[in-house]
């Protein structure tokens, strides 16, 4: 029986979500003549956290924006946007899990040959981003997990401490 723990690469998922943050950004800075963009009307707003924070004058101000920020955010284009990105990263999930199903000798939609005898390991760490963006290695594991298991194959866990640093074969440590 073969052992497999396989590590991804999230970049290639990421891109829908980066393209999409991009484009969100872009368009709370356009502004009409005369008027604030969305990211001034969102950056001016009272602080709701620390010492000035005042969630009476947050709630003041928010309700003299409220008309033009949910006219932004409730806008057709946004939300086909939006809708996009994550078909394009529903997209991006099933092409990496095609990848590594390949790799272990199997197909997706085809039930794991009998003589396939694979156990796939995958890895429990939490990861987080400093892109502000949540870590998309949870939903692609869980997506993952469900794919390999409805083929037929064994999925478990994997501790990832120190699986970069022991040798897998005599395990030592490596410098």
């Amino acid at each position: 029986m073969k052992f497999h723990n396989l590590a991804v690469s999230q970049k290639a998922v990421y891109q829908p979500m980066f393209k999409h943050r991009r484009w969100l950004e872009q368009r709370k800075r356009r502004s009409a003549e005369g008027q604030e963009s969305i990211a001034q009307m969102e950056t001016n707003l009272p602080a709701l956290h620390g010492p000035e924070a005042s969630i009476a004058n947050h709630v003041e101000q928010s309700k003299v924006k409220e008309s033009d920020l949910e006219t932004f955010y409730n806008n057709v284009a946004l939300k086909k946007h939006l809708w996009d990105a994550k078909r394009a990263r529903d997209r991006e999930f099933k092409l990496v899990a095609e990848r590594l199903l390949e790799m272990i000798g199997g197909t997706p939609g085809k039930k794991r040959d009998r003589d396939n005898k694979v156990v796939i390991g995958i890895g429990l760490g939490e990861f987080s981003s400093t892109s502000r963006l949540s870590s998309l290695h949870t939903a692609f594991s869980a997506y993952f997990v469900q794919l390999a298991r409805s083929l037929d194959y064994i999925v478990m866990g994997v501790n990832e401490y120190y699986t970069s640093k022991r040798c897998s074969v005599c395990k030592e440590f490596v410098g």
